[in-house]
């Protein structure tokens, strides 16, 4: 199953199908964005093999400069990927695709190479590397998707503290690993 009302904390067993689909996805991106996307992955709780999450696939573009969104949002929108709004003091630019109405997708321009891809990808790397550490998260995610099914924000801003304390340990842990 792919897509969900975005506004509810509904969390799905894990499905393998999300790799292709967001494989098909950044195939689809890298064709429409050609050159300016140095590189496109697919990140949030659909990449962490085995555990819950909404069925939502999250892709990350690494650009340049992030005016590139907005120079490529009328393509993007041809492709039914829809201008979402600008996040994270204008560190990020979200588009959504949606089917019947829910939403199937969320992707993201962030400077490649930047704070934000970073986090991106050593978040979804430590918790594959980890699965004890992924399991957690998916302890984490089921008690606030009880609590706060019906208030999104409330639900993601729980998993705050654990996502910056599984950041410091990866960023810990790359470190580690260049010095070894």
């Amino acid at each position: 199953m792919l897509g969900i009302d975005s506004s509810k904390a509904q969390l799905y067993d894990y499905d393998y199908h999300y790799e292709s689909i967001a494989n098909e996805t950044i195939k689809n991106l890298y064709q429409i964005l050609g050159k300016q996307a140095i590189q496109i992955e697919h990140v949030g709780s659909t990449a962490i093999r085995g555990i819950l999450a909404k069925p939502i696939i999250d892709i990350v573009i690494g650009v340049k400069q992030l005016s590139i969104a907005f120079e490529m949002r009328e393509q993007m929108e041809k492709h039914h990927f829809l201008f979402s709004k600008t996040k994270l003091n204008n560190t990020m630019i979200a588009f959504k695709c949606e089917a019947n109405s829910k939403r199937t997708h969320n992707i993201y321009f962030v400077l490649f190479g930047g704070e934000r891809w970073d986090e991106f990808i050593l978040f979804r790397d430590y918790l594959n590397k980890h699965p004890e550490c992924a399991k957690e998260y998916e302890k984490l995610k089921l008690l606030l998707a009880e609590q706060f099914e019906n208030h999104i924000h409330n639900y993601t801003e729980g998993k705050s503290e654990f996502i910056s304390d599984i950041l410091e340990k990866a960023k810990q842990e790359v470190h580690s690993d260049i010095y070894l």
